[in-house]
């Protein structure tokens, strides 16, 4: 049989909570400790959980055919998520299709069609709730009425069966009767019509993109505005040759330091920038093949010139058509579209950290994910303990100061005086915060223990940063940001949601940004991420929703389009900034994982692009080249207070490959935190973090978490070795 339809629940072995006590995975099978109060309720808890529908067992038939199904039912809107309206469903041999209403259905205007037979199905009492996890799309229905609701329940776990039927045993089932060969046809037609009606909607789709394109006439204005691009690339790449050239004949090992970089705050050393010229969606004119590379004569390094592609890993280190690297003093090296990368002995980059994480990622063969969730369908995860061999080295502390890599937006924001201007800045440097995960679908972030803590200090950059995990229930992670340009703090929680093939992250909490030289405050949330076919090998990240950004009157909306994986729209983002009267003075668009644009296309001006991403990055987790940054130990690392999460041994041990040593590590790790709660429950004690405070002026938000200012001072005085800390490993 397929393994998709072993469904058995049979022996399996889910790890206990070491993360979270009161919600582990333990505590559900036993009664321990359970307070009185609690007892009364079990059974009345039994219709608040999930349950699977579960499918063919092994060796199982189901060759009664249910008879077709229809009636309406509420569905949560595929985007927003805001809302539910009423839609027709029919369910015919494993195929359940919708519309707007049966007349509609009639017509063939088909909103959408599911396979229930390679879809996981959860239903919860309470609420009468339907979920229907079909990869791509994750379908959330609502009955009226808990007997509407047992009905479709009952229907769909019928067709379930009986698709999964056709589908296991086919025509190996044996002789079958001509009225059940004529089913097996039948159910076969369906499932053709319904592919048909979806290729004709997509070919439909692409000649009418096709036609527009066609019928798509430039303006006199426009072409004579793309000539003169082309012209000034051309240009600026000859003036980047001869000064290439000029370093090429004068530079060697001994007076490489002569060559002025210059390290402002418009410049990302870690091979990482905003985005190519302003206005053009040319690339550079591609250089001979004997000039691919230039070696500086007598030098331990050699600079690679690359130009920039479509794809989603663009080049790293060109910029806006208007600004360069350099202020343009003379000696600088003006970067236009052309991408320039040092890279020198010892793996070290420009920042003098590394390049490329000690070992691969290890083999995670024969682990069982389906048998680690099945029981989770519908919960909350990011209180639920998961084997280490899920996890990618880096903490969710690291990962909210890789929310920073491209910092230099904010550095640009804080030099405009135009306040439109400035919010689409900011508005780019939100997006970017989503680039990062685009090859990130593979594993998870640790989660930080109580009390756990991280630094980053970033010269090249000029910020420093520091978060810390101030609340275990909920899981609550702080963090603040400063540099002479601006101030950057937020209060991090998630909530992990597993469907059935898609994992859904939900972030709760508010980012805030400030700057000084302005006293301009921006506030924001962020958008749902979903990580799709988890139990494949074709995993795919994509991020939706609507993100608002305020700043007093002026206000900024980006929408974050759903879609599937073949979708032509997918990763796309839309935004507008509002003026003061709620008028759109500005237009946003383009792509999380590559780009954001200002303006119309195709004369739009580009405010941020993504950098490429590093060699064999699929081996190595999918870091981009600030990732692989974050988790290094310093020469200054004995500074460190013994909370830093670089300390922590069990991400240590997973980043050095010794995937067993990690998970025992993490075992004890997680095991002394729980005792170390137990102790404050019997002492009574509550625990206070040691380098953030809530913010009690906050009315709105009880959960604003503010920097005490006490952290900075610490590690210059050197107090660290005299503060008492609570022992984290």
């Amino acid at each position: 049989m397929d393994k998709k339809f072993k469904l058995s629940v049979s022996n399996i072995a889910i790890d206990s909570d070491a993360s979270a006590e009161t919600n582990s995975l333990s505590a559900e099978s036993t009664t321990e400790n359970v307070h009185p109060k609690s007892k009364k309720k079990f059974g009345r808890r039994r219709g608040s959980e999930w349950e699977v529908v579960e499918g063919l067992k092994e060796g199982q038939r189901f060759e009664k055919r249910p008879d077709v199904y229809n009636g309406f039912l509420h569905k949560k809107r595929k985007w927003p998520l805001k809302g539910w309206h009423k839609r027709f469903f029919v369910l015919n041999k494993g195929i359940l299709i919708y519309g707007k209403n049966q007349n509609e259905i009639n017509k063939g205007k088909i909103h959408g069609s599911v396979d229930i037979g390679l879809s996981v199905i959860s239903s919860k009492l309470t609420g009468c709730r339907i979920d229907i996890d079909a990869e791509e799309f994750i379908y959330h229905l609502k009955a009226k009425t808990e007997d509407n609701f047992n009905a479709w329940l009952k229907q769909l776990t019928d067709h379930r069966l009986y698709r999964q039927h056709g589908l296991t045993y086919g025509s190996k089932a044996g002789i079958y009767s001509s009225s059940q060969t004529n089913e097996v046809f039948s159910a076969i037609k369906n499932v053709v019509s319904v592919l048909s009606i979806e290729k004709d909607t997509l070919k439909e789709a692409l000649n009418q993109e096709s036609q527009s394109l066609a019928n798509y006439d430039l303006s006199n204005e426009v072409i004579g505005g793309l000539k003169n691009s082309l012209k000034e690339a051309l240009h600026q790449n000859a003036d980047l040759r001869r000064r290439l050239k000029a370093i090429h004949d004068t530079s060697d090992s001994s007076n490489l330091s002569h060559i002025p970089l210059k390290q402002n705050s418009n410049s990302s050393l870690s091979g990482n920038s905003s985005c190519i010229s302003a206005s053009e969606y040319f690339d550079a004119e591609d250089l001979p093949k004997d000039e691919d590379k230039i070696e500086v004569t007598g030098g331990d390094f050699e600079i690679p010139l690359s130009t920039r592609d479509s794809d989603t890993s663009s080049e790293a280190g060109s910029f806006s058509s208007n600004e360069s690297i350099s202020s343009g003093s003379e000696g600088d090296i003006e970067f236009g579209h052309t991408n320039i990368k040092l890279q020198s002995e010892g793996s070290k980059g420009l920042t003098g950290r590394r390049t490329i994480l000690p070992v691969p990622r290890p083999a995670t063969e024969g682990l069982s994910l389906w048998n680690i969730l099945y029981k989770n369908i519908g919960k909350d995860l990011s209180q639920i303990s998961m084997p280490v061999a899920l996890n990618e080295p880096l903490n969710i502390l690291q990962r909210l100061c890789e929310e920073l890599e491209y910092s230099e937006l904010l550095d640009k924001a804080a030099e405009v005086s135009d306040p439109y201007e400035r919010m689409v800045y900011v508005a780019a440097f939100a997006v970017s915060a989503y680039a990062s995960s685009y090859s990130r679908a593979g594993n998870k972030p640790f989660n930080p223990l109580l009390g756990e803590t991280y630094e980053c200090i970033r010269e090249d950059k000029g910020f420093r940063f520091l978060s810390e995990q101030v609340s275990h229930h909920p899981p609550i992670s702080a963090c603040h940001a400063e540099s002479k340009n601006f101030i950057f703090w937020q209060e991090a929680r998630v909530k992990t949601k597993f469907w059935g093939k898609s994992m859904e992250f939900q972030p709760l909490g508010k980012v805030h940004l400030c700057f000084p030289s302005s006293g301009d405050t921006y506030v924001w949330n962020k958008v749902t991420t979903c990580v799709h076919s988890i139990f494949s090998g074709q995993r795919w990240v994509d991020q939706y929703g609507e993100l608002h950004i305020t700043n007093n009157q002026i206000s900024c909306k980006l929408t974050f389009a759903k879609s599937t994986y073949w979708s032509s729209k997918r990763h796309e983002v839309l935004g507008t900034v509002y003026d003061e009267n709620g008028k759109h003075v500005r237009n946003l668009f383009g792509k999380w994982s590559e780009a954001l644009y200002c303006g119309v296309a195709p004369s739009a001006r580009c405010v941020w692009r993504a950098g490429t991403l590093p060699p064999h990055h699929e081996q190595f987790y999918g870091f981009t080249r600030f990732a692989i940054e974050l988790n290094e130990l310093e020469p200054e690392s004995h500074l460190l207070p013994p909370t830093d999460t670089r300390l922590r041994p069990d991400q240590r041990a997973l980043e050095l490959g010794n995937l067993s040593k990690a998970e025992q590590l993490k075992l004890q790790l997680e095991n002394a935190q729980r005792e170390r709660r137990k102790k404050r429950i019997v002492q009574n004690v509550q625990y206070q973090p040691l380098w953030f405070s809530q913010n009690e002026n906050n009315d709105q938000n009880n959960d604003e978490w503010l920097y005490n200012g006490k952290y900075w001072d610490a590690r210059k005085n050197g107090t660290f070795s005299e503060m008492e800390f609570e022992s984290l490993w």
